[in-house]
């Protein structure tokens, strides 16, 4: 309740200050109503656990801005000499209003929405708030004799020195207080530290120095102020024009209320380790709003620094937050002399630091945002001081929508890479990889995410175009797209068409990832300019199928032809024809047939291969509960696999299936111990040519690894 107070009494004379200096005193009653009534209906009606509701300098800029709007109605110019009363009864009925707005807010669940609106737009709102609460402050930190307004600066009257050293005062003992003792009441320390001031210089140098105190601003010396029989409501015709004017700002006032409450929540869920539910929050907060209003005080909303200091003072449950209130009643009722004789440059004091934080914890969440989005929430923040907080709205609604286009705008490219640096996982000679590799950017893969839609489209097909120039073979990736329409579908067809004409072989991949996307592409005849064998399961399927084209000029297909002379297999590389022939009675002719294993993951590694024709997948089995594997490379004529196990002695970790009718030579650990004894230096070579083998496949890993990450 300590730490609470300046802010709620200061947050009231905010939201009251544009009635004049005559209805401050009504404005820290109002206050303290608020604290007092929100507490209590918003422990009642459920809110979230430790949360302290009170006023805040964000929302009560609003009531002020509503207030004068609604002062400055032409509806009201009737003549009836209620004045004050009646602008208070109609504020009365908006603030009602947004509470009930709050109620529909949670019972329709929308509260999970609204901590998702764009952070751009709210950031640059509530920064401009915050310099909205600090900027008609400075007149009276001034100590000018017309507190909140400049008016008195303009027109030549001398400023009050003592004033200003009691605010900064209020400043510094408030901002002290905080970094060197964290749970102590720092908003009332500053306080206390501007009012002894105030009064030191009063007694020293007269009051003619010094600024107003609460006192002073009542009207005509009358006292005790009665806010709650001020507002009169009549409803009639005029009302009921001048309260449909203000419904833009009766959304503000809602909204702006619900995510200070949401925010405020969030905190405390990490601060006390429970969750919170934000529909029965923005309930609860709408009710204590409809409740305030009922007694004459200054909108409500949750506060995350109240909060947490009262969780640290001990709090634990929403009782603490109504226990808060009943602490705040006896104040109300016999303590605001007291709070009267606080000069009200403290209390401007409070609200510049209040407002300064408010700007500053905004201002940089605005920061971390790309530059596109700070320009709108400058843009909206600009709005906001320049043309108030209703105009405001409707630009941070457009600004919105204008991040929205712009976002899923974007052509939806997550990269592209090519095929000599990520190849795919078709494990192949020497020789045709090296070829590979030396091909460059003739194989490219593109890869695509997000939505292809009418938005993205036009821009997804210029930006192919692009990347595909000066390439052999073309393969799109759909597997991080989660949908297609139909507009995505046909641009996606003519840039097929059109990379066709340039010569360039397109194909697709993971098209059936989506069903709906398939059938899109389907009727937008995509099938008819991409026949269907170049639509594949994965990229790595349709990288292979490039791959193949590539090498089939130079390299005939070996899997169907003659089976590969030992002499061409990368193991004797560098081998004599001696040295061939001496390795040759080692080795053991194995014939697999098509559809075969080899060996599954979990067997005896007992055996190297060499494979002379063919071809082997090795594939793992994924730790689902349905079936299924993932391919880890398919090995081609020339090249040794199955040579980890014989090395370490353990057993097979993966499973390896002849695609086709294979032939392979095997070497099992036995034998090649026989031959270190035999032939040390045939034994010698082939191991230096299987580590030359094994640092091959790991360069070739880091590389993809490299491509990958970049």
């Amino acid at each position: 309740m300590l730490v609470g107070l300046p802010y709620s009494v200061t947050a009231g004379m905010l939201a009251f200050a544009p009635l004049g200096p005559n209805y401050m005193a009504s404005g820290m009653v109002a206050g303290l109503a608020s604290s007092a009534v929100a507490g209590i209906v918003s422990a009642l009606a459920g809110g979230t656990a430790c949360q302290i509701n009170g006023p805040r300098g964000s929302v009560a800029v609003l009531m002020a801005g509503l207030i004068t709007a609604i002062a400055a109605h032409p509806a009201l110019d009737t003549g009836d000499g209620l004045g004050v009363p009646r602008i208070l009864g109609i504020a009365m009925l908006c603030i009602a209003l947004s509470g009930l707005l709050q109620v529909a807010f949670g019972m329709l669940r929308f509260g999970e929405g609204i901590r998702f609106l764009p952070y751009p737009v709210v950031s640059g709102f509530m920064v401009a708030l915050g310099l909205l609460v600090m900027w008609p402050q400075l007149p009276t930190l001034l100590g000018l004799a017309t507190p909140l307004r400049w008016d008195p600066l303009l027109g030549g009257q001398g400023l009050r020195w003592g004033a200003t050293v009691a605010g900064i005062a209020s400043v510094v003992f408030l901002v002290g207080c905080r970094k060197a003792f964290a749970r102590a009441p720092a908003p009332l320390v500053g306080l206390l530290a501007g009012t002894a001031i105030h009064y030191a210089l009063l007694a020293l140098f007269g009051r003619e120095a010094v600024g107003m105190s609460g006192l002073d601003s009542l009207a005509d010396g009358r006292y005790p102020p009665r806010p709650w029989d001020l507002p009169v409501l009549s409803i009639d015709r005029p009302t009921l024009e001048v309260v449909f004017s203000m419904l833009p700002a009766i959304a503000t006032i809602a909204f702006i209320g619900s995510m200070e409450s949401l925010l405020s929540s969030s905190v405390l869920s990490i601060a006390t380790q429970k969750r919170f539910r934000s529909h029965r929050e923005l309930i609860a907060q709408g009710l204590s709003n409809v409740a305030v209003a009922a007694v004459g005080g200054a909108v409500s909303c949750g506060a995350p620094f109240r909060g947490v200091a009262n969780y640290q003072a001990g709090g634990r449950t929403r009782l603490s937050g109504a226990l808060h209130a009943v602490l705040a009643m006896p104040l109300l009722l016999f303590a605001l002399p007291l709070l009267l004789m606080v000069p009200i440059a403290a209390f401007a004091g409070v609200l510049i630091v209040v407002g300064w934080d408010v700007a500053t914890a905004w201002r940089h969440r605005l920061m971390t945002c790309p530059r596109e989005d700070i320009a709108v929430g400058v843009v909206v923040g600009v709005v906001t001081l320049w043309l108030g907080t209703v105009p405001a709205v409707l630009v941070g609604v457009v600004g919105a929508m204008l991040l929205y286009v712009r976002n899923t705008s974007r052509a939806p490219l997550r990269g592209h890479y090519d095929g000599a640096t990520r190849p795919s996982a078709r494990i192949r000679a020497e020789a045709q990889a090296s070829h590979l590799r030396s091909l460059g950017p003739a194989i490219r893969v593109i890869e695509a995410q997000g939505s292809l839609f009418f938005g993205t489209a036009h821009r997804f097909g210029v930006a192919v175009e692009n990347i595909a120039a000066g390439c052999r073979h073309v393969i799109l990736d759909l597997q991080r797209v989660q949908d297609v329409d139909p507009t995505g579908a046909l641009v996606l067809t003519q840039t097929m068409r059109r990379l066709r004409e340039q010569g360039i072989r397109s194909a697709i991949a993971a098209v059936a990832v989506d069903p709906r996307s398939r059938t899109a592409l389907v009727g937008a005849g995509l099938d008819k300019v991409l026949p269907r064998e170049r639509w594949f399961e994965d990229a790595d399927r349709a990288l292979e199928q490039a791959e193949d084209l590539e090498l089939k000029e130079r390299w005939p297909d070996p899997e169907a032809g003659a089976e590969l002379p030992l002499s061409a297999m990368d193991i004797c590389r560098g081998m004599s024809a001696a040295e061939v022939a001496g390795l040759a009675p080692y080795l053991k002719r194995v014939v697999v047939p098509g559809g075969r294993a080899l060996f599954h993951e979990g067997d005896p590694g007992g055996q190297l291969y060499l494979l002379a024709r063919g071809a082997i997948t090795v594939s793992v089995q994924l730790p689902d509960a349905a079936p299924r594997s993932r391919r880890l490379g398919t090995f081609s004529p020339g090249v040794m696999l199955g040579e980890m196990a014989v090395i370490e002695g353990t057993a097979r970790s993966a499973d390896a299936l002849a695609v086709s009718d294979c032939v392979l030579y095997a070497l099992d650990g036995s034998t090649l111990e026989r031959m270190r004894a035999q032939d040390p230096d045939l034994h010698g070579r082939f191991m230096l040519n299987m580590a030359r083998h094994l640092a091959g496949r790991l360069r070739h890993v880091t590389l993809a690894l490299r491509e990958a990450s970049s």
